[in-house]
């Protein structure tokens, strides 16, 4: 399980301040896969906003590599939050406009339910529907 210290604090400053390579460069640093792959999504998702795709999709390939190692974990916990990680990088990607690369990170997901709903997830956002987690990403008013 992972216990170190989550550099998301730093990440976040630094990505407040438009030093994206600097927030790539904190969050590459982090031990656990899983919180190093949810790092490197969130400075995805902000690159792609920010208009930066190809950053963003370079960063996004960071994010999947270290998910699956992420999956990999002796920790079931691990590998199910890598999993989760997984399935919200597809969402992430599709949303991007990078459908073809959602649909492979969701279909190569190790977890058969988080791969289910993944793929699923994918399909209610093709039909009009809205992401899994995008209610998180949407600011409350």
């Amino acid at each position: 399980m992972c216990e170190e210290e989550f550099e998301e604090d730093i990440v976040r400053a630094h990505l407040h301040r438009g030093e994206y390579e600097s927030a790539i460069e904190v969050a590459g640093t982090v031990e656990c896969d899983w919180q190093r792959a949810d790092l490197f999504a969130e400075i995805a998702r902000t690159l792609s906003k920010a208009g930066m795709a190809p950053l963003a999709e370079g960063t996004w390939k960071l994010a999947v590599a270290a998910a699956r190692e992420g999956e990999l974990s002796e920790s079931s916990q691990d590998s199910h939050d890598a999993s989760s990680v997984l399935w919200e990088i597809s969402e992430d990607m599709a949303t991007a406009g990078n459908w073809d690369d959602g649909e492979r990170v969701a279909s190569g997901i190790r977890s058969e339910l988080k791969r289910r709903r993944a793929v699923d997830n994918l399909e209610a956002m093709k039909r009009g529907g809205r992401g899994a987690f995008a209610s998180l990403r949407t600011p409350s008013r």
